[in-house]
């Protein structure tokens, strides 16, 4: 304990004699003489970053961000009424990965026009008008040396526009009649004006390339729109998906989630009904076998009735009546189980 005592005063001894030392060491004079002679490569840094943090804002575009959450939700009424196992039994991991699959977001994502995509000049950035355009390009025959290349359009009027892009060192020009099919060097297009006044406007604002269009291969944007997208768990007890994606047009980032979702809906109610009409198929066919029994049976009656000699009439209602309600109790059964899941069928579809 004693040891341990002094070791720590000495410590502290060494302590104060460094801070000691320190004071005495540091010359305040020589310290202001250092920072002048530095003040301006100090300044310099704080310029060269700030200039850098301005032109990353200002040159660089925003990302907006889109989501939706999907439930995943099952109401078996049949399950409930009959007691039987669900047919309609979910994996939501197995949902998941279906939601990031190829083939469902090129399914998704053709129900928007992505062969062709709108741009505007601003007066820093470009940026892309998507739906908001003024004119519309339908396109066929595209040469895919044109594939992203900007093909830049400038209205005379409303009835006619001038094109040109570059390929290479060769510039391609030619005036296009608009509302008629036209045939460039790598594509033909027919343009399409719906607002002429805000063209005009645009127009004012630059007089060199206003607007300019590109034509996508659409199979390259697919691939990176399902790159892009976050397809994640979001609460496992309540079976929620939540899908998440940026993009540089707000509008087309919202149209996006928007069609993942009703994609994956009219899935859904697809795959319930492929489920249901199965068992409404067996139920149908359990039905056929019960008239066949019936119709053998009744032979089997006849056949008994010729054996044995049954001649009463007494005799041989009785033996119809017995065998009669038995096969009419089960057939009764089967019915309203048909009548029941066809009920749900209908629920489900509506």
């Amino acid at each position: 304990m004693y040891n341990q005592g002094t070791n720590g005063n000495e410590g502290v001894s060494r302590y104060k004699d460094r801070i000691s030392n320190f004071n005495q060491e540091f010359d305040p004079g020589l310290f202001l003489r250092i920072a002048r002679k530095s003040i301006w490569w100090i300044l310099l840094f704080f310029l060269i970053t700030g200039a850098a943090g301005w032109a990353y804002l200002r040159y660089t575009p925003p990302h907006f961000e889109a989501n939706t959450t999907l439930q995943i939700s099952v109401q078996n009424t049949a399950q409930k009424v009959l007691n039987v196992e669900s047919i309609y039994d979910q994996d939501i991991a197995a949902e998941i990965e279906i939601l990031r699959s190829h083939s469902f977001v090129k399914s998704a994502l053709s129900r928007i026009n992505l062969e062709v995509s709108y741009f505007a000049q601003g007066k820093i950035l470009n940026y892309e008008m998507y739906t908001a355009s003024p004119y519309t390009v339908e396109v066929r025959d595209v040469n895919p040396v044109l594939t992203g290349i900007p093909v830049y359009i400038s209205f005379q009027s409303a009835s006619k526009t001038y094109t040109s892009y570059n390929l290479g060192k060769t510039t391609y020009q030619k005036p296009v009649e608009i509302g008629v099919w036209q045939k460039l060097e790598h594509a033909e297009i027919l343009i399409t004006v719906h607002d002429f006044t805000r063209i005009s406007y645009q127009q004012n604002q630059f007089q060199e390339n206003p607007y300019f269009f590109t034509f996508n291969n659409v199979h390259y944007v697919i691939n990176h729109y399902q790159q892009s997208l976050d397809i994640r768990l979001l609460n496992q007890e309540a079976k929620t998906i939540e899908v998440t994606l940026r993009d540089k047009n707000s509008k087309k980032a919202s149209d996006i989630v928007n069609v993942i979702a009703e994609e994956f809906i009219n899935y859904d109610i697809l795959k319930k009904a492929k489920s249901a009409n199965k068992v409404l198929e067996f139920i149908d066919d359990q039905l056929g076998i019960v008239y066949e029994k019936l119709r053998t049976s009744e032979n089997k009656m006849q056949s008994f009735k010729k054996q044995n000699k049954l001649s009463k009439q007494d005799d041989l209602l009785t033996v119809y009546v017995e065998r009669l309600d038995h096969f009419e109790s089960q057939l009764i059964d089967l019915e309203l189980e048909n009548d029941l899941l066809t009920d749900i069928t209908a629920t489900i579809a509506g």
